[in-house]
């Protein structure tokens, strides 16, 4: 728990570092905190899409569509599971 706020608080000074460096409203300062976001989280949650919108002053249906246009950019971490039927009545079948 105190590691996740310590990420936490991390990416908060990254993102005020950004947004000094590019300035409110900047949409390309904008994209390279979701990317950074993403390095760092392994996704791009809901909550730091609104974190990157107030920070850098731009609606947050603009940091959505940044992420749903780059494939590389999740908003959260899903893994799947497959599980393959080993049963006596998929044996029968050929499986």
């Amino acid at each position: 728990m105190c590691e996740e706020k310590n990420e936490e608080l991390i990416f908060k000074e990254k993102l005020d570092e950004t947004v000094e460096s590019f300035g409110k409203g900047s949409q390309e300062g904008a994209k390279v905190s979701i990317r950074n976001c993403q390095d760092f989280f392994g996704c791009v949650s809901i909550s730091h899409q609104k974190q990157i919108a107030q920070a850098f002053d731009i609606d947050e249906k603009y940091i959505k569509t940044i992420i749903k246009f780059i494939p590389s950019i999740k908003e959260s971490k899903v893994e799947y599971e497959i599980v393959c039927c080993s049963g006596p009545r998929c044996a029968k079948n050929g499986s």
